[in-house]
């Protein structure tokens, strides 16, 4: 079953076309990454993906469904969303962040269940901030912020998580833990889209990618089929080097030069050398 299924979606914001006839589906499972240059319309489809904008036209079906037909409370049970930014103006204690991605799940009128509280300590141990559980989320690091609104987006329990930049703020180490944690996710079930800027990553770590230039998909497949020379020229304007990486297999990509009449990059030898690593 396709978790999420955009059928000729378009959406206008203020009198701008920003994502133009968009078609593509996300199944049960699958970690797909959406890349492109900036303004390429990527937050965008996320937030519309999660009810966020309205499309200005097409449709949007999720678990089936179309989107439009749910309460916000019943695809707050199957969605989870982490935007760019997660900046909060009020101390809570990141136990009652993470407590508030239990909120769909939650009766308003009966104390907090166990097992609602075991759905966020367990969201804090995967996310790897347990012992930061009681601290104002005001006083975290960027970096531990978004660690956090991760952990609420897991304790959400959802079937489709949509992630919005997720590594953006994290050092190498704490990037390999999301996309790995994501990755093992995504291999029991879970449907996960996110927009990544990292293309070695995005190619490392996803089953498949979207490719968006200008609110257009420039790009759908494999990392393979999708972070192609030409494709990647035309959408990021430079020319680029691939190879498979010698100790993971992944696709790995170079940037080697703008595109532009003037720039010697017009002029390099785009024929990959031996370096040797010893």
């Amino acid at each position: 079953m396709n978790m999420l299924d955009f059928s000729g979606v378009s959406v206008i914001l203020q009198g701008q076309p920003v994502l133009k006839n968009l078609n593509f589906t996300a199944a049960k499972g699958q970690f797909i990454g959406l890349i492109g240059p900036n303004g390429s319309g990527k937050s965008t489809l996320l937030r519309t993906a999660s009810g966020w904008i309205p499309c200005s036209k097409g449709q949007i079906r999720v678990a089936g469904k179309p989107l439009r037909s749910y309460k916000r409370r019943e695809i707050a049970r199957l969605l989870s969303f982490v935007p760019q930014d997660t900046l909060v103006d009020f101390d809570f204690p990141v136990r009652d962040i993470v407590m508030m991605g239990r909120h769909p799940h939650m009766s308003r009128f009966k104390e907090v269940a166990h097992e609602d509280r075991l759905a966020a300590e367990q969201a804090m141990v995967l996310a790897g901030i347990a012992h930061l559980a009681d601290r104002a989320v005001t006083r975290l690091s960027g970096g531990q912020r978004q660690m956090a609104f991760i952990a609420k987006a897991l304790a959400q329990t959802p079937q489709l998580m949509l992630l919005d930049e997720p590594i953006s703020a994290l050092d190498i180490r704490h990037q390999l833990h999301v996309l790995e944690l994501v990755r093992r996710l995504a291999d029991d079930g879970l449907t996960v889209i996110a927009a990544l800027h990292d293309l070695n990553l995005a190619a490392r770590y996803c089953d498949q990618l979207i490719l968006l230039r200008q609110g257009q998909i420039l790009g759908r497949g494999t990392p393979e089929e999708v972070l192609t020379p030409p494709k990647l020229l035309e959408a990021y304007g430079v020319h680029v080097g691939l190879r498979r990486d010698p100790w993971l297999g992944s696709l790995t990509v170079t940037a080697i030069g703008k595109s532009s009449a003037d720039s010697s990059a017009d002029q390099v030898d785009l024929k990959p050398t031996a370096v040797s690593m010893t």
